[in-house]
């Protein structure tokens, strides 16, 4: 005997409850903030992530400080993978002056930018001393 009524040429299947899909392995994300934005830094600080920027091959000089930086990838089996460093970038004109956001004529207007992470930032001094 079928557990289904039929309708003619519709079945009506009996209900089921769903059960979870295991993941075999699963891949978590992660974002580190690198620069909050509304914090300021020190000179030791601002050098460093300065220097860390140019290392993965950033112009420092099209970044905006004052906008988070953070690196955001995944983790899978333990491991850190498809790094990147997220960032602001100055939208800047053909002649290179950076446009005015329509929004907030006091801030210049920024375009959220990736690029892949090669190189690790180091250490904050100040934790180390």
């Amino acid at each position: 005997m079928s557990n289904h009524v039929s309708l003619g040429e519709y079945q009506i299947l009996p209900e089921e409850t769903p059960r979870p899909a295991l993941v075999p392995n699963p891949v978590d994300q992660f974002v580190t903030t690198v620069v909050s934005g509304d914090e300021p830094l020190s000179e030791e600080q601002r050098i460093r992530v300065r220097d860390w920027l140019l290392d993965n091959g950033v112009d420092t000089m099209q970044v905006s400080i004052r906008r988070p930086i953070t690196v955001e990838g995944r983790i899978y089996q333990g491991e850190k993978q498809d790094q990147v460093i997220c960032f602001s970038e100055f939208r800047r004109n053909e002649a290179g002056r950076r446009y005015v956001d329509p929004c907030s004529k006091n801030e210049a207007m920024v375009i959220q930018r990736t690029v892949p992470l090669r190189v690790e930032l180091g250490p904050d001094p100040q934790d180390t001393a």
